[in-house]
């Protein structure tokens, strides 16, 4: 059975032994009830879209067999073979996409209809437009002349299905989107570049985003849903992570039922029917809600009982009022393309040393989408825009200089990769002249931590200081558990020494002349570990700080695993700059210690086996080694199963590892191995931690004393220890109050963290990412491979285990040899992004193997057939007339009821809003009067405390006075002398009391009028709100909402009056008949074919999609401004379109076409007079007086400034 994650996972690659499990999951085996309920069928609706050499996108629906025959690369409709040779195993059939956005959608989409249709209609925009960019921009490989070539394709085609709910039976809606790997090109069917396709990926992901956000964010605005950038309604996170929790564990059942059901019946494969039976059992032991509905008709309604109850146990309401609109965006007139185009190159050049045109897109749709407002086609424009000039502003790498690239390839570069990589390459040649360079590259498991140990030790007999510095917080807490020397993050390093990044991400030195308190001293040692991971920015910021400094350099690491968040290479740049003698590498299978016998004997064996790995050589014969200690499934549930129940007790134990592909992977088994660890008592009881992370960057998850977790942030706990990103611990206590106490998997270390730290800090860590185990040495891994992923993961999952490192692979029906191609695919890769050199090499291989983008257009494209409604279509409009456009004059009726509507609504608020503002000023007026008297009290207290002061000083005086008097009396007066100074000093005493007192009285004044003025203040802001908005609400413009547009002449996004409304309908109305008319065959296929029309038809001015020949988003975003005949009603034309019908009904080779167009005009006319009968325009309230005139009384202000200091 084919298995998707319910994220947005981006691609994948289905094969031809798993099309027809695909084909089941998809068409067959909807989540729950409600994929059959809002389908509308017992089989999910599949969608077949196609765009043929004219460029034009036909749409239809296919069956389940039709569907089967096109995933296996044969046409749907007439069966035939699009392969040039037989079918293997291992073939490519499909591409496969998944749309879809944050759960928040989703579950306004249950809440809400207007959402509901605005989502899906983003979805199938996204589709749309996604498949006309791989229209424009897939290739396939030919031969020519000797050389291989791409070739734009000329037919590429999708079929795509419709999903509402998750895995786990939560409201998901999404659309599997599969991508015939059969293309029509140069005169053939032939297989679409796949690994062409993988690299437009990001470019698809920023459509997807666009498209749908483009629908949705204008109702949930209206709605009154805040809508951030990305899309996420940060108010709904509680409600996501509670459904999260409960489909999670659904997820975790299912995985365990199947597993079960695979091991009793292995070599067969689930129905759909079992499938839905999965769902019930899991349901049945997880229970989240007593009562499940009892038919389709409830399934909607007991996901809202569902969402209810979350949103009513966290305080979370419906929204009253609409949204306030992102601020910061700009007209599409003040957008700076060069600026944004800039830096988008300058924010390239720091991720990657090359990109493609793919890149450039994606970034200037993401940019310009979020940045810029404005008609969708004047924003799409300029993102086309600002990625072209960004790909102006690059540089074709010089080894394919000459060359024609694809939107695919990463053939470009900019000035600022090469400048960068020349800086740091000048700065390692100044260190290495200066003998102050050293380099150690060592393979996983060499010794690099022992050889740090004694470099530390020779400095120390040297009488040097040595720090170490790491780009993680892990990997500086595991050196400093090594050796006795001061750790840092890079970052925390360079910003305490004067760097901070710009607003691109590259570090600037803006306080050059900063020096800490502690600064290393002139000669001290810097280590720079994990080099590997170090971006060339980063290091050349460390490396012209050292340079400045005086201190010598050592750089450490291996260049084969995991590379730089950006462009890295550090360690390769570093061993060409060093004298050979100050070099040391460890990189031969006898310099590898790590991997052991059970007896504690070396494993030789092993340990060449990992460095073949390491360097990628001998791919095929490596991969049969990966495969002896590897165990194939036929599900990805399966392996997720069993991987949970036998290695629950050795990840606990902590001697063990699981190292996934993905974080959703990870999640689901750390659920896993949890709730098996649970169910033997070994965890589980006592207190509870549940978990939030910040910003939903991971699933809720249950911790209790006992798991193994994994702090995600580089932080700082209550007792003062610190803790950093993804480091393992075992949770050691948890109080009453929620604070954790954490001890290190060793025992070595300790940490306290307070119940907000730990609900978003913590994560289950069993099983961790590749990236998560770099760094950890365990005495059992298994890493679970998948496609996708790249040969330094492979490489630091395979050498985690001293004793064992297994393999988990899925292939269909659990074929070895399938799974070890995908080993040997992985191998075959190159490894980390290592500058702008070795990109150029790469790109030059590619070009050479893969070839230039040629054209090469066919003479003849095979045209695409919408079946027997076109050949109907076209039959009927051979030798008809198409009708005269007809105008309407109810086509405005809605609008301006919409408009009276509104005014009314406003008239009552208005009349609301004055009585609540007499009341705001009444409150302000008596805040005023309140402030002044207190500020007179405080100017009297002022006084008495000026007195106070005079009679202290008089009293001081006096005492200065009697004691000058005491120490000149005589012997016979100084008794008196004493008795009088006494006296003079209570008085003062008394005088400083009284002096105290005042000042207290006075200090307190003050406050109280501090607080008594800010009190006005706020109500005269609450004042002057009420008043704006009582204007807002006598005015008589109202901006229409998008299921009324579009209307001759009326502009989205702009406010309209009821006179206005009447001025363009008159105007319309009294302009020419237009003469030029739509191609009629195209507008009955259109309606036929496509299911949206229908639902679409909810005003009159959407009748015109009866010829609406483009996609749907031109009914909400303006299409008609070039197309003036789509204006108006076209009731003339469902007659004879009827008629047209009728008369085609007689002839018996077009009687079920015409049964079928007969049907549809039936449906559109009743709902035409349906829509109708609802449109009576309603006139403007009367009964509600609204002076515009009116002015609100004028308030002197709230009084004197009473601040500290007045």
């Amino acid at each position: 059975m084919y298995h998707c994650m319910v994220a947005m996972t981006g691609m994948g690659i289905v094969r031809a032994a798993g099309a027809g499990g695909l084909m089941r999951y998809l068409a067959e085996c909807g989540h729950s009830r409600a994929d059959e309920y809002l389908s509308e069928h017992g089989h999910a609706v599949i969608t077949w879209r196609g765009i043929g050499a004219d460029g034009q996108l036909v749409e239809r629906q296919l069956d389940p067999e039709q569907f089967a025959r096109f995933l296996d690369g044969f046409d749907p409709d007439t069966g035939e073979s699009r392969w040039a040779q037989r079918v293997k195993h291992d073939h490519v059939a499909a591409v496969d996409f998944i749309v879809n956005g944050p759960k928040e959608w989703s579950i306004l989409a249950v809440l809400d209809p207007s959402v509901r249709a605005a989502l899906l209609r983003g979805q199938e925009n996204a589709e749309r437009a996604v498949l006309r960019y791989l229209w424009d921009n897939g290739t396939v490989q030919v031969k020519l002349g000797g050389r291989v070539v791409r070739v734009p394709v000329e037919r590429i085609e999708i079929a795509s299905v419709q999903h509402f709910s998750s895995r786990g039976g939560d409201p998901h809606f999404h659309r599997h989107m599969e991508i015939s790997a059969r293309a029509f090109a140069a005169g053939k069917w032939r297989a679409l570049d796949t690994l062409g396709a993988r690299n437009l990926n990001v470019a698809v992901q920023a459509i997807f985003h666009r498209e749908q956000l483009r629908e949705l964010q204008p109702v949930l605005e209206r709605l009154g849903w805040q809508v951030d950038e990305l899309g996420q309604i940060r108010s709904l996170r509680p409600v996501v992570e509670a459904m999260s929790r409960r489909s999670a564990q659904l997820e975790r059942n299912l995985a365990r039922i199947e597993a079960e059901w695979r091991t009793e019946h292995p070599g067969k494969e689930p129905s759909a029917r079992l499938a839905r039976l999965w769902d019930v059992q899991a349901w049945e032991q997880q229970r989240p809600y007593k009562a499940e509905a009892a038919d389709l008709d409830d399934e909607l309604a007991v996901w809202a009982a569902r969402i209810g109850e979350v949103m009513a146990e966290h305080g979370i309401t419906m929204p009253g009022r609409p949204a306030m609109a992102l601020v910061g965006r700009v007209s599409v007139a003040q957008l700076d393309r060069d600026a944004l185009a800039a830096e988008i190159i300058e924010a390239q050049g720091l991720k990657r040393s090359a990109w493609s045109r793919a890149d450039l897109e994606a970034a200037a749709i993401m940019a310009v989408s979020g940045r810029v407002a404005g008609d969708p086609a004047a924003v799409d424009e300029a993102a086309a825009d600002v990625a072209a000039r960004a790909l102006g502003f690059s540089h074709l790498l010089p080894s394919v200089a000459g060359g024609m690239p694809s939107a695919a390839v990463k053939w470009f570069t900019s000035a600022g990769v090469v400048e960068r990589e020349n800086e740091l390459r000048t700065g390692l040649a100044a260190l290495a002249s200066a003998g102050r360079l050293d380099v150690v590259e060592g393979a996983a498991g060499a010794g690099k931590t022992a050889s740090l140990a004694d470099h530390v030790a020779d400095a120390a007999r040297a009488g040097h200081q040595v720090m170490v510095v790491a780009p993680t917080g892990a990997a500086a807490n595991v050196a400093a558990d090594q050796v006795a020397v001061g750790t840092s993050t890079i970052d925390r390093f360079l910003m305490r020494y004067g760097w901070s990044k710009n607003l691109a991400g590259a570090w600037e030195w803006v306080e050059s002349g900063h020096v800490p308190a502690d600064a290393l001293p002139h000669s001290a040692r810097l280590v720079i570990d994990e080099a590997g991971m170090v971006s060339q920015d980063a290091a050349r910021a460390l490396v012209t700080t050292a340079i400045a400094r005086g201190w010598q350099v050592r750089v450490q690491g291996d260049s084969f695993q995991f590379g730089a968040v950006g462009v890295g290479g550090v360690i390769d740049l570093a061993k060409q700059a060093a004298q050979p003698d100050r070099v040391w590498l460890l990189d031969d299978a006898n310099d590898v210690h790590r991997f052991r016998h059970r007896d504690g004997k070396r494993d030789h064996a092993y340990a060449a086996h990992t460095v073949a790995i390491r360097t990628g050589t001998d791919p095929e014969q490596t991969a049969l080694t990966v495969m002896e200690q590897a165990q194939v499934f036929g599900s990805d549930a399966e392996r997720l199963a069993s991987t949970a129940t036998d290695w629950a007790a050795r990840t606990h134990a902590g001697r063990g590892l699981v190292i996934a592909s993905t974080n959703e992977q990870t999640q689901l088994l750390n659920g896993l191995i949890r709730d098996r660890l649970a169910a033997t008592g070994i965890i589980g009881t006592g207190r509870t931690v549940t978990t939030a992370p910040a910003g939903g960057r991971w699933e809720s998850e249950t911790i209790s004393v006992g798991d193994v977790v994994a702090t995600r942030v580089n932080a700082q706990g209550v007792d003062g220890h610190r803790y950093a990103n993804r480091e393992r611990w075992r949770v050691h206590g948890i109080d009453r109050h929620g604070d954790v106490r954490l001890v290190s998997l060793d025992g070595s270390r300790a940490a306290q963290l307070t119940a907000q730290a730990a609900r978003q800090h913590l994560q289950l860590a069993y099983a961790v990412t590749g990236y998560g185990a770099q760094g950890i040495t365990v005495d059992e891994a298994v890493q679970l491979v998948d496609d996708g992923m790249d040969r330094p993961a492979f490489y630091v999952g395979a050498t985690r285990g001293r004793y064992t490192n297994q393999a988990a692979l899925v292939a269909p029906d659990a074929d070895p040899q399938l799974a070890r191609r995908l080993v040997e695919q992985i191998l075959g890769q190159p490894g980390a992004d290592t500058g702008w050199k070795a990109a150029d090499l790469y790109a030059k291989a590619d070009r050479e193997r893969m070839g230039d983008l040629v054209d090469m257009p066919s003479r003849h494209v095979p045209a695409i057939s919408a079946g027997q409604i076109a050949e109907a279509a076209a039959q009927i409009t051979q030798h008809a007339d198409w009708p005269d456009e007809v105008r309407d004059p109810r086509l405005f009726d809605k609008a301006l009821a919409h408009i009276d509507r509104l005014q009314q609504q406003r008239a009552l608020e208005a009349a609301r809003q004055e009585a609540d503002l007499e009341q705001l000023r009444d409150r302000l007026a008596r805040a005023i009067d309140t402030t002044r008297q207190t500020a007179s009290r405080v100017s009297s207290a002022a006084n008495r405390v000026g007195e106070a002061v005079q009679t202290t000083r008089a009293a001081q005086e006096a005492v200065l006075a009697g004691e000058d008097r005491l120490r000149h009396a005589n012997p016979f007066n100084r008794g008196n002398r004493e008795r009088d100074l006494g006296a003079a000093r209570d008085t003062l005493w008394a005088a400083r009391q009284a002096e105290t007192s005042q000042r207290v009285r006075h200090a307190e004044l003050i406050q109280t009028a501090q607080r008594q003025q800010e009190a006005a203040r706020q109500i005269a802001g609450e004042v002057e709100h009420a008043e704006s908005h009582l204007g807002w609400l006598r005015g008589e413009r109202h901006q229409l909402e998008l299921d009324l547009m579009p209307l001759p002449g009326v502009e989205y996004q702009q406010t309209y009056s009821r006179a206005d409304l009447e001025a363009l309908r008159e105007a319309w109305l009294a302009e020419p008949q237009p003469r030029e008319t739509a191609d009629p065959a195209r507008a009955i296929i259109n309606l036929v074919n496509d299911e949206r029309h229908l639902a679409d038809l909810a005003t009159p001015s959407q009748w015109h999609t009866l010829a609406d020949a483009t996609q749907p988003g031109d009914l909400v975003w303006g299409g008609d401004i070039d197309r003036p005949w789509l204006r108006g009603l076209r009731r003339p034309l469902l007659g004879w379109l009827g008629q047209q019908a009728d008369q085609l009904a007689g002839d018996p080779q077009w009687r079920d076409a015409a049964d079928q167009l007969t049907s549809r005009w039936t449906t559109i006319q009743q709902a035409a007079e349906t829509r109708h009968a609802q449109l009576t325009p309603t006139q403007p309230p009367t009964h509600t007086r609204i002076d515009p005139h009116r002015e609100p009384p004028r308030l002197s202000p709230p009084g004197p400034d009473l601040s500290p200091g007045w």
